[in-house]
């Protein structure tokens, strides 16, 4: 019996996102789309084309599609350090990720694939107008679409190597208040840019018996440079001479490293289980630099700093074939976060954290299957201060997130 896996991605709080900068929040099936909390089975669908290009040696099938679409809700409250009693609540938009991978095989030690995903998109907003953190962040949005082309060689019974090229577009936009006002109204300032990154996605697959896999995945790390960015000054009325309305920025943001490590048991014909670690590291300082051509009372030069210390995420999960048309799937992750406390930018603070989450496949026809998934995760309470903005409270998220998907295979 072929059993056909389709790992959705689960969650896309972005696993980067301009929290502390560090590991955004991890997609389970991470639509990090599949990095962490990706549920493997012994033979894996076209999700492992980014997942872990290596595996796709170890599908079942000729020819493999899978579709993915996931709606994510999220809500971060934000309490002001004692003893203020001030609050304030995310006005976050419904993300709507999706993913399709496709493979190939063309010989017995070849196979292609390719995927396609918003992977590393993001929106964050804050709801109240006059919240006392908008002179650093009112809201940001950070669009990436994402096409990896892959290439998987067996180069023995048991063992593959795959990689792929992440080719990366970014559209990012940044939103803040600026220390300028009249009587009614604040100055703002919006910032807008565009860069295109390449990546790796390499990977290791080993099949060490019919019951064990154990498999290695590295994606790189990104400095993405958003040069000559598009600034937009909107004063007040009777300042509306305090300064040049359109400048220029040059941004660099970085993205961490990733390792992570996955081994898939297969219990019984009824019972398999898997096991993921997640490391995410920085090579290049963890921030966010922001520097204008010119500098003046309202317009500096500012970075948002993150924490440089490697996170580690922990995944276990366990899938259920009920019959030749149901399988059942069902997990938890769990991560300390890497936060420096005194680095709490006011987005989606990386704390302790805890997802569960679980999927249902049908076979609707032979080689057609359906997945209806759902995942959430919560963010422990989180307190600190923003050292350079002397801004401090502390910060807790709740997200969920439906997933639909399809997948076919001949």
């Amino acid at each position: 019996m072929r059993y056909l896996q389709l790992l959705l991605p689960l969650l896309l709080f972005s696993i980067h996102t301009l929290t502390t900068l560090a590991i955004p929040f991890p997609n389970m099936d991470k639509s990090t789309n599949g990095t962490i909390y990706n549920i493997s089975e012994l033979k894996p669908d076209a999700s492992v084309v980014w997942t872990n290009p290596a595996a796709m040696n170890n599908t079942d099938s000729v020819f493999n599609i899978a579709l993915s679409l996931n709606a994510v809700i999220r809500n971060s409250i934000f309490q002001a350090s004692e003893p203020s009693l001030y609050q304030a609540i995310s006005d976050n938009p419904v993300l709507y990720p999706f993913q399709l991978n496709v493979s190939s095989k063309i010989n017995s030690s070849l196979s292609l694939g390719l995927t396609v995903q918003p992977y590393n998109s993001e929106q964050f907003s804050w709801q109240e107008e006059n919240w006392t953190g908008r002179f650093l962040i009112r809201d940001y949005n950070l669009n990436a679409m994402v096409i990896q082309p892959a290439i998987s060689y067996r180069l023995s019974e048991s063992v593959s190597v795959g990689a792929g090229l992440v080719i990366t577009g970014y559209q990012l936009r940044f939103n803040r208040s600026l220390p300028l006002r009249d009587i009614n109204n604040e100055a703002r300032q919006t910032i807008n840019g565009k860069s295109i990154k390449l990546g790796l996605n390499l990977g290791i697959s080993a099949i060490l018996n019919q019951y064990l896999n154990i498999s290695l995945n590295y994606k790189s790390g990104q400095l993405i440079k958003f040069n000559d960015s598009e600034v937009s000054n909107s004063f007040p009325g009777s300042l509306q001479y305090a300064g040049s309305e359109t400048t220029s920025a040059n941004i660099e943001w970085v993205l961490p490293e990733n390792i992570n490590f996955s081994a898939t048991y297969q219990i019984n014909e009824k019972w398999v289980t898997n096991a993921n670690l997640a490391w995410f590291f920085y090579l290049n300082e963890n921030k966010v630099d922001v520097k204008f051509p010119a500098i003046s009372d309202f317009m500096s030069n500012f970075s948002i700093i993150g924490s440089n210390e490697p996170e580690i995420v922990y995944q276990l999960g366990v899938s259920f074939f009920a019959s030749d048309y149901f399988t059942f799937r069902a997990g938890s992750w769990y991560s300390q976060g890497n936060t420096d406390e005194n680095f709490l930018f006011p987005v989606l603070v990386n704390g302790p954290r805890i997802g569960l989450y679980g999927d249902t496949s049908f076979m609707a026809y032979p080689g057609l299957s359906i997945n209806i998934s759902i995942a959430s995760a919560y963010f422990f309470k989180k307190s600190g201060t923003y050292s350079p903005g002397n801004f401090g409270g502390s910060y807790k998220t709740l997200a969920f997130s439906p997933g639909l998907g399809i997948n076919y295979s001949f």
